[in-house]
């Protein structure tokens, strides 16, 4: 399912899967996958080339499978939540990820820059 566009009105986004639903988006040679909904812990990861794995992912929720995470190895991963846990920021980290939590503060991106705190803290 990789790669189907939408409509014609959407020229940047695509599906990438329907079980579970991962949208993806690519501007400013990025590709973001924004994931709709969150894989099951047993459900297995896509397994793709380098080239073609997201340069960063958004969820909602405090949890996302460490395999998936193993298998994507995306630099940069938003979670839409208050708080993530311990264990899931060390898996991030394992692979010199970047973890954003947006309920610890607002963030922004920018294609020059990449990512940082939108506001002081």
């Amino acid at each position: 399912m990789i790669g189907k566009p939408l409509p014609p009105s959407c020229p940047h986004l695509s599906w990438v899967e329907i079980n579970p639903a991962i949208l993806q988006l690519e501007f400013a040679e990025q590709r973001w996958w924004i994931f709709l909904q969150v894989p099951q812990k047993d459900q297995t990861a896509l397994q793709l080339p380098l080239d073609q794995r997201p340069q960063t992912i958004i969820w909602v929720g405090q949890f996302f499978p460490y395999g998936w995470l193993d298998s994507l190895r995306p630099p940069t991963a938003i979670a839409i939540a208050p708080y993530v846990s311990k264990d899931l920021r060390q898996a991030v980290a394992k692979y010199r990820g970047q973890l954003w939590v947006t309920g610890q503060g607002a963030i922004q991106w920018n294609p020059r820059q990449g990512f940082n705190s939108a506001v002081d803290l």
